[in-house]
């Protein structure tokens, strides 16, 4: 019980952020992964940290685990359920959709061993 005294709180605090911030990362993702997404983007909000929220019929869009770029409203999504990648598809001038970016996930967990069993 040596180590629990007041000169090692920093570091056991920063123990507990590192693994809250990584179980919040875990839940998200599997929250993603788990979801079908075949909806057009109504709305963006970059947030303070760089993070990029979509929204579509004023429901959020969980797409924590890619890294989404040129991105815009009016821009269509689909994503299957347990999928390994996210599709977004721009409208031509024709009003025809087609694909503009293919994103991959960047997290390390085994998609499919731990958050879609079948």
């Amino acid at each position: 019980m040596k180590f629990f005294k007041l000169k090692n709180l920093p570091i056991i605090l920063f123990i507990l952020v590192f693994m809250g911030m990584e179980v919040n990362v875990f839940i998200k993702s599997k929250q993603c992964f788990q979801n079908a997404y075949h909806t057009v983007i109504d709305g963006i909000y970059i947030g303070s940290k760089k993070e990029c929220l979509l929204y579509s019929k004023g429901e959020k869009i969980n797409l924590m685990p890619y890294r989404i770029t040129d991105i815009g409203i009016g821009d269509s999504i689909s994503k299957d359920s347990c999928a390994e990648y996210v599709y977004f598809y721009k409208k031509d001038s024709l009003g025809n959709y087609y694909e503009s970016t293919k994103l991959k996930s960047f997290v390390i967990f085994p998609r499919k061993s731990w958050f879609c069993k079948d």
